[in-house]
């Protein structure tokens, strides 16, 4: 990402590809801190780490995508009742947040 950029779409994509591949792998290995929010905490500081100039929303960005879509698969039922539409906006609020302070970590403490 240039200095002049406020949003990279490449990055965006990375990050969301980089969260499937842990939750995915996580779910294959059987290992819980690499399936959900934790999940998400190790996008951001990878993405932030990994990106050149600041990179903050993007991870953040693609944490809330995959939570809320995680949550309304998982929990197809209650979205179809529409209760689990703001239970799904809450989890992705989670991983944005968390994916967030993971960002900030990287990009502070690991650049």
């Amino acid at each position: 990402m240039s200095e002049g950029k406020l949003f990279s779409f490449q990055w965006l994509g990375i990050a969301f590809v980089l969260g499937l591949t842990i939750q995915l792998t996580g779910w294959i290995i059987g290992v819980g801190l690499l399936t959900g929010l934790p999940a998400y905490f190790i996008v951001g500081l990878l993405t932030a780490w990994g990106s050149p100039g600041r990179t903050l929303v993007e991870p953040a960005i693609a944490a809330f995508a995959i939570a809320a879509a995680g949550f309304i698969i998982n929990h197809l039922y209650l979205t179809i009742v529409g209760v689990g539409v703001p239970l799904a906006l809450l989890y992705g609020i989670a991983g944005l947040a968390i994916s967030l302070a993971g960002a900030w970590i990287g990009e502070t403490y690991l650049d």
